[in-house]
């Protein structure tokens, strides 16, 4: 369906004042008042004032230049002219040739029709497609009907746009407090190749399509703080009321860098049914793992899907690099270790390992370690707590004190790059950029210390992609059963046969810690083991890096937003069903 009718009054025609009425070429302004007024005076409502590269970002509207005022252009059919000298601009001439959502409308006011005709032959344009009107003779029946593109859409609904409706901003933006993060999602749908599938809607479109579906996106990593202060769902009031009225109008939860923890999964099920919402349209999407086992767990009745976000992004920026080398005999050394955002578990872990004197066999980095000291965490006393009992942070207090001195400690082979040095506020790192293929080529464990690990979530992230996409052994210095999600998630081989993972199973952090250190220490101590299996094992690290490919290529998440358009639209009262399960 459409909703807006898309008039496009560029001068882009390319003709001089002469072939115009009264000798005068009318403005842009003067051209679409002059329709404006024409299609009101018939009726015609929602009509949406475009430029002429409109439709290549709204791919699943029509858009419709109209050519007015035009009186005479007999001259283009009997003269032989350069091509830059005939009527339309280079670029009018690619959307019309190029196009389809892109038509030409002539409103013929002096019977230059033909003398067109004769224009589209000398330029090869097919003239089939124009639409030619009588100004004094409209049919708002047809005019209307303009606005229809009879393709199923993904329609993405936002209920905030500029004036001329040719602008459309994020849900929820601008919240009541600043740090109440709301963006739009084009981000997300051009990464999954889903542009050609959506169009972006009016919330009134919902009432005037009851037989289509609509998504209204709220896409925050910091929604569930908004909730819980507020401590209700906090939709707009027509967004609200639009949800209660119509069947065909759905809420998705997005939070595609991050997850969303059990107890806030808990709080919001008991939020929507205490506000007596329609869970059956509402929809929770982020990187937790454990999604489905929370619902099973607790009866959640609102939807959830885990997605893959974040392992296809890194996937495909690996794969972009190029492939790595399986290097049989590595010459670098036997562990690799990165660390860049700096948390608790990640220094307390390389504290630990100071200690114990295996940092000394690490390519390892820390390279946000100025970060740490502007907040100055590590002066509160409770920043290691978790991990250092008793009188252990004693004990600990010259290896703290090392890593609290570290700026930016570069792995061997980032050393001589710049990609860390810009320390300002606001200076970006892009991640998809800074990887040395040799740091990962020489060491053959990859010891990934994950972003979640005391919570008891499940965060799957671009970390933990690298060891089996770069042929290495992998540990994991991550959060209870990470290591066993990530196995039955993505069937990688974990070579358990040689390595024990049996610390992915203890759920006390600081335990997990240490048995993960004792893992390392056994190890390095059978180092020779590892590398004369690492030579004849190669097909095993293969395999595991064309599961990297596998992710890189899957279709899991993007069938599921396809599978959003065709949903069965519920005519049975929500109030019913209420009843039977509240």
């Amino acid at each position: 369906m459409g909703y807006f009718l898309n008039i496009i009054c560029d001068n882009l025609d390319n003709l001089n004042d002469v072939h115009y009425v009264n000798g005068i070429k009318p403005t842009d302004n003067e051209r679409y008042d002059y329709v404006l007024n024409l299609l009101t005076s018939i009726g015609i409502k929602n009509i949406r004032r475009a430029n002429v590269d409109d439709n290549a970002e709204n791919v699943n509207e029509n858009y419709y230049y109209f050519l007015t005022h035009i009186k005479d252009i007999d001259y283009f059919t009997d003269t032989t002219l350069m091509d830059n000298q005939y009527p339309f601009t280079e670029h009018l001439r690619g959307r019309i040739r190029s196009d389809s959502n892109f038509t030409i409308v002539l409103l013929d006011e002096h019977n230059v029709v033909e003398s067109l005709k004769s224009v589209y032959n000398k330029l090869f344009l097919n003239f089939n497609n124009v639409i030619v009107l009588n100004p004094n003779d409209l049919n708002s029946e047809y005019i209307n009907n303009l606005r229809v593109f009879n393709k199923k859409t993904f329609n993405i609904v936002y209920d905030k746009w500029s004036d001329d409706y040719t602008t459309y901003y994020a849900n929820l933006y601008p919240a009541h407090r600043d740090y109440y993060r709301y963006k739009i999602i084009i981000g997300l749908i051009r990464f999954y190749n889903l542009f050609h599938d959506i169009r972006n809607c009016v919330l009134d479109e919902v009432y005037e399509n009851p037989n289509e579906n609509y998504f209204y996106f709220i896409n925050s990593d910091n929604f569930h703080h908004h909730v819980m202060e507020v401590n209700t769902l906090p939709l707009p009031p027509k967004v609200r009321e639009c949800f209660n009225r119509c069947n065909n109008f759905h809420i998705i939860m997005l939070n595609e860098h991050e997850y969303e923890n059990e107890n806030y999964i808990i709080y919001l099920n008991n939020l929507i049914k205490n506000e007596k919402l329609d869970y059956r349209r509402i929809y929770m999407l982020n990187n937790n793992s454990k999604l489905d086992y929370y619902k099973k767990k607790h009866n959640i009745l609102y939807n959830v899907f885990s997605l893959d976000f974040l392992v296809m992004f890194i996937s495909t920026h690996m794969v972009e690099l190029g492939d790595p080398n399986f290097v049989p005999e590595k010459n670098g050394d036997f562990f690799l270790c990165h660390n860049r955002s700096p948390k608790p578990h990640r220094y307390a872990f390389l504290c630990m390992l100071k200690k114990d004197g295996i940092l000394n066999q690490m390519d390892w980095s820390l390279i946000m370690g100025w970060y740490h000291k502007q907040e100055r965490r590590h002066e509160d006393e409770n920043y290691y707590s978790e991990f250092f009992i008793d009188n252990e942070k004693d004990d600990y207090k010259n290896e703290i004190e090392f890593f609290t001195n570290i700026d930016i400690k570069k792995s061997k082979y980032e050393e001589n790059k710049t990609w860390f040095d810009d320390t300002s506020d606001g200076a970006q790192i892009f991640w998809n950029r800074v990887y040395a293929r040799k740091t990962y080529e020489d060491t053959y464990v990859n010891i990934t210390t994950e972003s979640c690990y005391s919570p008891k979530e499940i965060h799957i992230t671009e970390k933990s992609m690298k060891p089996f996409y770069f042929y290495q052994f992998p540990i994991f210095l991550a959060s209870y059963n990470h290591v066993k999600y990530l196995k039955e998630r993505f069937k990688f081989d974990l070579f358990e046969d040689l390595i024990d993972h049996s610390y992915d199973d203890e759920i006390d952090n600081r335990t997990r810690m240490i048995k993960v250190i004792k893992e390392i220490k056994r190890i390095y101590e059978n180092k020779d083991l590892f590398k004369d299996f690492y030579k004849n094992n190669r097909q095993r690290f293969e395999d595991n890096r064309k599961k990297v490919f596998d992710i890189y290529n899957s279709k899991r998440d993007v069938n599921f937003f396809k599978s959003l358009i065709d949903l069965k639209i519920e005519n049975l009262s929500f109030k019913n069903i209420d009843k039977k399960i509240i």
